[in-house]
């Protein structure tokens, strides 16, 4: 049980030492600028006097944009990394590990419960 936790703990550790980077996101409008679309044809114009105050977002063009993010979603394992899948596979052990310990420590927790006395004055 001990081991459970132990692995659960170096894994979180890793995982949160790697998310400490500067966000870089906030530069860019579009992360297809710089990826080829596997889905060939559609043309995005992400350039940023595109993005104005003036610009609304519409009926039609909420869908657009929430198609295209779609295709970005369903395209994105063609475009990782091997440290993309490596953090995608340590996200899995560590979920995987809580999951394993989930009704231990339920059962750990409920056992302390009653067998804790109640508060008297």
């Amino acid at each position: 049980m001990k081991a459970v936790f132990v692995a659960v703990a170096l894994l979180s550790g890793s995982i949160s030492a790697s998310a400490q980077r500067i966000d870089t996101l906030v530069q860019k409008l579009d992360s297809l600028s710089h990826k080829t679309d596997s889905a060939g044809g559609q043309q995005n114009n992400i350039t940023s006097r595109t993005y104005t105050p003036e610009t609304n977002l519409d009926f039609q063009t909420y869908f657009i944009r929430l198609g295209s993010d779609f295709k970005q979603q369903l395209t994105a394992p063609f475009h990782m990394t091997r440290r993309d899948w490596l953090k995608t596979g340590e996200f899995g052990l560590a979920m995987g590990g809580l999951a394993l310990a989930d009704m231990p420590v339920q059962r750990l927790g409920l056992k302390a419960r009653t067998a804790a006395r109640p508060f008297e004055m």
